[in-house]
């Protein structure tokens, strides 16, 4: 019997080397979603994304086991993709309320031209203190124009136009007058300008580790780059917003969702 104990023992050490599944709660849990793999252009079917802390924690095939969690997002026939860079906007034509459109439409983080550079860095410590919303300001050029700069893309909002709706509009431009296909628009706006701004390694991609910043459309932007407009929810600084909340925005910010975003 003591023999038979023994050759028992390995067996049962061996069965607890196994990495057990991490359940500690979690801020957001988005169940059953296509995720956007912006680099190879291609969607990752069925995958459940945990947020802790922000960030994301776990991109696991569905049906694995889960947390719980303070929110979750029921991905069924939705698509996951990373926040989106405006590369040419002028925060100078926003105030602190209609900031928030620049959220609320999915645009996420920002390269501000030509605003005083007090405002802007008043700007960017206040929004990432949550005293108010805002996009997160990834970098400010005060002197106008830089002489050299690849294709990235940018609405001009706040110079010719207080909205931000115009981003959308120019990814659809690019896909139609440049020859582009939807994915290479798509890299453009979220993991290049990231790698441009030197947030490559933690913006611009639905990755392990990175901040979580996402969109959650109800249509596949790959077919359709126009189905970029129809956002279900933004996660912004691991905080989900749901449709509700970003039409509190948009009207706070004097403005209604078109149609086809509701």
């Amino acid at each position: 019997m003591k023999i038979l104990c023994l050759m028992l023992l390995p067996l049962s050490l061996a069965g607890t080397s196994q990495p057990a599944p991490d359940l500690k709660i979690a801020e957001v849990v988005i169940r059953n979603i296509s995720v956007l793999d912006v680099t190879a252009g291609a969607w990752l079917p069925h995958r459940d994304v945990i947020i802790r802390h922000g960030k994301i924690a776990a991109i696991q095939p569905a049906g694995s086991p889960l947390p719980a969690s303070k929110f979750t997002i029921n991905g069924n026939g939705k698509f996951a993709i990373p926040g989106f860079f405006d590369n040419r906007v002028h925060l100078k034509g926003f105030d602190r309320t209609t900031a928030a459109q620049f959220v609320a439409y999915g645009v996420t983080s920002v390269w501000d031209r030509g605003t005083d550079a007090t405002r802007t860095e008043e700007w960017k410590r206040d929004i990432s203190y949550g005293k108010f919303m805002g996009p997160r300001i990834v970098r400010a050029d005060a002197a106008g124009e830089p002489q050299k700069e690849p294709a990235l893309p940018g609405s001009g909002a706040g110079a010719t136009s207080a909205i931000a709706i115009g981003f959308h509009d120019e990814l659809a431009a690019r896909v139609r007058q440049s020859g582009l296909t939807a994915a290479e628009v798509l890299r453009s706006a979220t993991i290049d300008s990231a790698t441009f701004h030197g947030r490559g390694l933690d913006l611009g991609s639905i990755e392990l580790g990175k901040i979580a910043d996402l969109i959650v459309l109800s249509g596949d932007p790959l077919v359709n780059i126009a189905h970029t407009r129809m956002i279900d929810a933004v996660v912004f600084r691991g905080e989900t917003l749901t449709r509700a909340h970003l039409n509190q925005l948009l009207s706070h910010a004097g403005l209604q969702p078109a149609r086809h975003e509701q």
